[in-house]
Order: C-alpha cells, then structure tokens, then sequence
C-alpha cells in the first residue's frame, strides 16, 4: 500500500506537532497508538490514556472508527506531510461515550437530544454537547 506521511497539529499549540511515516492501510487504532507512544514533550503528558479518547481529524473529516485504514476514510497523500488535527476528550465526556455504548461521537444530550425544546437542558449534569462537522 502507498506510504504516507502524517503531521499532527495540536489546538492553541503553534509550532508543536508530531511527524509519522507510515501507509494507507494503517488503521486509526494504531496511528492512535504510534501517536499516545510519541506525544510530543510540549504538551501535558497523556500516559494511560485510552485511544478512544483521542479523535483525529483530517481535512475536515474525523477518523472516528478506530478499525477502519487510512485508505477507507480516503486520507490524501500531498507532497508534504498530510495534516491531522488531534483533539483529546475530556475523560468525563469519553467515559459517558463509553458507558453509553458511543465510542464514535459524542452528543452531550441535553433536551434537544431527548426531544426536548433545543436549548433548554434535559438536566444539569446533561446539559454538555460536542459538535464533529464531517
């Protein structure tokens, strides 16, 4: 399969960023893995964190299936490095994805959700959302 190199860029983190060489029939489980193994020393460490709390997001599209390749989300290969923005959930909001059986997106309830009025929380503790536009 065609090799690809991969640049992880970091909110609010200018000039941080990680390189991977690898191809496209790596799956987003293990760039996710190769990424957790080489976290840049910039940023808080993440050791022990769990893969499915990280989300990787490239041209505007997250890699939310962790079994999936590169190649099934159609990851382009540039002249430069192909970039990817990484995003690190909350661990409450990861463990209430996974809790819920939701281990793609998170949709922080709320009464819109639950065919209440948008706007107005189903309860405090619900009253959270997080938006992925693909």
């Amino acid at each position: 399969m065609a090799a690809i190199e991969l640049k992880f860029l970091f909110p609010n983190r200018d000039g941080v960023f990680a390189t991977y060489a690898t191809n496209l029939d790596t799956s987003v489980l293990e760039v996710k893995e190769w990424l957790i193994d080489n976290w840049p020393e910039a940023i808080d460490a993440v050791e022990g964190i769990a893969p499915f709390r990280i989300r990787l997001i490239c041209m505007g599209k997250m890699l939310e299936d962790d079994t999936k390749s590169l190649a099934a989300y159609n990851v382009k290969i540039f002249p430069h490095p192909t970039p990817i923005n990484v995003n690190v959930r909350p661990a409450d909001v990861a463990q209430r994805a996974l809790s819920a059986g939701k281990n793609k997106t998170v949709s922080g309830g709320g009464a819109a959700a639950q065919g209440g009025a948008p706007g107005s929380p189903a309860n405090q503790e619900d009253n959270m959302a997080c938006c992925v536009v693909s």
